[in-house]
């Protein structure tokens, strides 16, 4: 009978012994998880912050591909005005040569 309560006992000790093994690698995977997911956090912060960053970096390409889009236009519009303006002198310069060539007929025929 002592022998029974000898080995019972250590049994329990046994026992004791393996839960807090358990205990133990799950306090160190809790640990571990907590860790891992720090450094996830961590990461998602910074790619988080590195996309944001991206995004303003696009938005002032943006800005600034519709600032050259602008201008281009302007500079365009600037230049068929000046071509209009041209070709209205160059119509001019024709009527006026014909009107000169007009004039110097009628003298000739004089």
């Amino acid at each position: 009978s002592a022998g029974l309560s000898a080995r019972g006992d250590g049994g329990d000790r046994g026992n004791r012994g393996d839960r807090g093994d358990r205990d133990h690698m799950a306090r160190e995977e809790i640990r571990d998880l907590e860790r891992r997911l720090a450094e996830s956090e961590r990461r998602n912060d910074r790619l988080e912050g590195q996309a944001q960053l991206a995004q303003l970096q696009v938005e002032k390409l943006e800005r600034a591909q519709q600032a050259e889009v602008d201008d281009l236009t302007h500079q365009l519009r600037k230049a068929q005005r000046r071509a209009q303006q041209l070709e209205s002198e160059a119509n001019a310069a024709r009527r006026n040569e014909r009107r000169m060539e007009r004039e110097a007929q009628v003298m000739v025929e004089a």
